[in-house]
């Protein structure tokens, strides 16, 4: 079943007060009644109490995961991006706004700002972190292998 428009607006305004469902409620436009009900909307709790069961909304429950997945996409960079960011730098095509300082002449002189490449160091660093991702190096030391174990002085042990 669809989302109604205020049942909408409190899914949006549900993360823009950060999960309190009462400011969420009341920002979307429903009656201040209505909105302290409104975490039951989305508890799963509320379906053990016969009375209040009707209350629960999966329908609710459903658009907050899922516009939570995608702000979690939006805002976390996944392996692929990771990836491309470091060999661009790598490369030397990720570029960085540095401040220059130059002198015009008779003591003046002027700042602006000006791409530059990446560093050998920045690229270095780059090439480490691509390195680790893709599993080329492995700082891990694995010992296996039998320890024989000798016990001293056994003869002068009393029984």
């Amino acid at each position: 079943m669809a989302l109604n428009y205020r049942e909408e607006a409190f899914v949006d305004e549900y993360f823009k007060h950060e999960g309190n469902c009462y400011a969420a409620a009341i920002a979307a436009g429903y009656a201040e009644k209505t909105a302290k009900e409104s975490s039951k909307w989305i508890n799963e709790n509320t379906l053990k109490n016969p009375n209040k069961k009707s209350m629960y909304k999966p329908e609710l429950v459903a658009a907050i995961e899922e516009r939570r997945e995608q702000l979690k996409n939006e805002r976390v960079a996944d392996a692929q991006e990771i990836l491309e960011f470091h060999t661009r730098v790598l490369r030397g095509k990720e570029t960085e706004e540095t401040l220059v300082i130059e002198g015009v002449g008779m003591g003046e002189t002027t700042a602006s700002l000006k791409e530059r490449p990446a560093t050998l160091k920045e690229k270095q660093s780059s090439a480490d972190a691509l390195a680790k991702l893709l599993g080329l190096v492995n700082n891990k030391v694995n010992i296996e292998g039998a320890v024989p174990v000798v016990f001293a002085g056994e003869d002068s042990l009393d029984d």
